[in-house]
């Protein structure tokens, strides 16, 4: 086991029991303190002693399985997710999106994760699968491979439960994907990030965008990408990639758009800097000092670089952590887009527009694409508030432009939708059983 600060002088031991626990992370591949403390209801940082005392009768290895709402079929698939926290976000929702899909097309799917902090998205995932596992591993960093151990774990997993292929919802793990060539069935990897155009995230991962491809091409057959600019960066045989729009809850198309008082101009998310909420703030200043009439909504989780903005401007509302995006939307009237990297898709953009909700959003990355550069369901602009200052402007003070924006931003989600239901009718025919 290595320490969380890379094993520098402490020892791994101690510091699980002392800090690691308590943070929701696991001495090892073979227990989980997320998922033991979810079976006794004691606390993450008990799970370990809770566990000992029990006997070890909380589940096989200190890795309790969790049983679905779905019956066993005979085309099962594993999906991997990469995190499952007490906050969600876009990549863990679109794990459910991949699960719904598989069901559509006939698939039996059981999902795994490396921890379990969240109780409802527990919920959405067992109403979606056979079973979750909880099977401790990490992200992929640099050119070192994941633990043999973890590997063989997971390897067994897959043997144990007959899949016929593994997803892997992210670029970040490769645990899976290793796992699958020691029991023998084909990787797939639905890609969602932008690895050239994101340097902090390499940086992090130990890799510059080069390595990480080429690792991605030798550990998976198969991609499905979640945008045109994903597929791009790939630069692999077209017969190996699928591009296949990310969906979101139909429920935001039936949401009222009704503004009340000065629009709510919102920035949903992580809420970090390269998030853009470093912009927010300075967007909300600049907005104050003209009189814009507008409140500014800061929508997610506390994090550092929020608190580290200092007092906040009076114009400018720290709301919290929103567990789903409808929750979310309903208090917003315009949402904004300013991240600081090449978003591969912008799952908050599409939510917003099919909420009615007019997005202005920086011209990087996929956003562009889903809002359109006609001005009609909001507005692309260069990437600085002065800029997006100007394309607030007119939708907060014409109140009939705002209607109107609403409308074709809900109209053009609607097509994007469409479009997205039809690209993955077909991506998990290759996982079917043979007639």
């Amino acid at each position: 086991m290595r320490a969380a600060n890379g094993g520098r002088g402490v020892d791994g031991a101690a510091h699980y029991l002392a800090i690691g626990a308590a943070e929701g992370r696991d001495p090892g591949p073979k227990f989980s303190s997320s998922d033991c403390a979810l079976v006794s209801g004691g606390a993450l940082a008990s799970a370990a002693d809770d566990y000992l005392r029990a006997g070890c009768d909380l589940g096989r290895m200190g890795l309790p399985d969790i049983p679905g709402d779905l019956p066993q079929g005979a085309a099962s698939v594993l999906f991997f997710g990469h995190q499952a926290k007490a906050e969600i976000f876009g990549a863990e929702r679109s794990l459910l999106d991949m699960l719904d899909r598989a069901i559509s097309a006939g698939l039996t799917p059981s999902a795994v994760l490396p921890q379990m902090m969240n109780d409802a998205y527990l919920a959405a995932l067992k109403a979606r699968c056979h079973r979750v596992y909880i099977r401790p591993y990490g992200w992929i960093y640099g050119g070192v491979s994941a633990a043999p151990q973890t590997i063989q774990v997971l390897a067994d997993l897959i043997r144990q439960t007959g899949a016929r292929a593994v997803h892997q919802n992210t670029a970040v793990l490769d645990a899976p994907m290793l796992a699958a060539r020691v029991a023998g069935v084909p990787a797939i990897l639905p890609l969602r990030e932008l690895p050239a155009d994101d340097p902090a995230l390499c940086l992090d991962l130990g890799m510059t965008a080069g390595e990480w491809r080429a690792r991605l091409l030798d550990l998976s057959g198969s991609f499905v990408a979640n945008s045109q600019a994903t597929a791009a960066w790939l630069d692999t045989d077209a017969a190996r990639v699928t591009i296949v729009p990310n969906r979101v809850d139909v429920a935001l198309f039936d949401l009222p758009f009704a503004p009340v008082g000065p629009p709510r101009v919102a920035l949903i998310g992580s809420l970090s800097a390269r998030k853009g909420v470093d912009d927010m703030a300075a967007l909300a200043r600049a907005a104050q000092a003209e009189g814009l009439n507008a409140q500014f909504q800061l929508i997610g989780p506390a994090s550092p670089d929020l608190a580290a903005l200092g007092t906040l401007p009076a114009n400018l509302r720290h709301i919290g952590y929103v567990a789903s995006p409808v929750a979310a939307m309903q208090q917003a009237d315009i949402v904004l887009s300013l991240s600081q990297f090449a978003e591969s898709f912008g799952r908050t953009v599409l939510e917003a527009m099919a909420a009615g909700r007019p997005v202005i959003c920086y011209d990087r990355g996929t956003p562009p694409d889903l809002i359109g550069r006609d001005g009609t369901a909001g507005c692309v602009t260069a990437c600085n508030p002065v800029a997006v200052l100007a394309a607030l402007r007119p939708l907060v003070q014409d109140a009939a432009a705002l209607q109107i924006a609403s409308i074709a931003a809900r109209t053009r989600a609607r097509i994007l939708q469409s479009d997205a239901l039809r690209a993955g009718a077909a991506v998990y025919a290759q996982d079917l059983p043979r007639s």
